[in-house]
């Protein structure tokens, strides 16, 4: 192997292995979801709806009864809609509104370039697929500096520990998706495709009747 080519693989191992810093342990175990009009063990809970593990330098910043353009097909990476969010993790609810979610270590690269250390971290839960006109709810902000890695040493470990774990395995209460939460509107870029879509249809349809006036 060239020796600089080595010498800059061994420093982009190093770099990495010393960003690791955020082990998370990130599911709802045991907690109901109810969808709106939910009660009781009967619900209707959330189920095949989007969750996702959300890092910001603010916090929520969300509030009851307005519309925001989030993104809920993101997986990992920042966001759009709402500035500085990145989320960490993504998965669909199942019954009662449980989600397995994921074991992980994030480093500050994930968020792109901030300290992984600072901000906070959140869960926002859609009513569904998150499609426009949907609710959501952010729930819980965790202050990230309470969940950083420290040996005694001050090195960042590269496997997670345990002990400084950010998990979510039990929401603090059953959390309720409705009409007071914040709704889904559609991003810039989804009305552009929609645009789009509508221009392909019009050619369509004016070619058709091109078509249809020369026979």
């Amino acid at each position: 192997m060239n020796k600089r080519l080595f010498i800059l693989v061994v420093a982009t191992v190093t770099a990495t292995l010393a960003l690791a810093d955020l082990s998370t342990d990130w599911r709802n175990s045991s907690k109901g979801i109810y969808d709106v009009g939910g009660a009781g063990s009967a619900g209707p809970f959330v189920v095949g709806g989007v969750v996702q593990l959300i890092w910001s330098p603010t916090g929520i910043t969300t509030t009851t009864g307005n519309s925001y353009a989030v993104d809920a097909s993101a997986i990992r990476g920042q966001i759009t809609g709402i500035a500085s969010e990145y989320v960490l993790l993504r998965d669909i609810t199942t019954t009662y509104g449980k989600f397995t979610g994921s074991t992980d270590v994030f480093t500050s690269a994930d968020i792109g370039g901030a300290d992984i250390n600072t901000g906070f971290f959140f869960t926002r839960i859609f009513q569904g697929d998150g499609s426009g006109g949907q609710f959501f709810l952010d729930t819980d902000a965790v202050d990230a500096s309470l969940w950083v890695y420290d040996d005694g040493a001050g090195n960042s470990p590269p496997v997670p520990d345990t002990a400084t774990i950010y998990t979510e395995n039990a929401i603090a209460n059953t959390v309720w998706i409705d009409a007071n939460n914040t709704t889904v509107i559609p991003e810039p870029g989804t009305f552009g495709l929609m645009g789009l879509a509508g221009l392909g249809l019009f050619m369509a349809r004016r070619s058709a009747l091109k078509k249809a006036r020369r026979i």
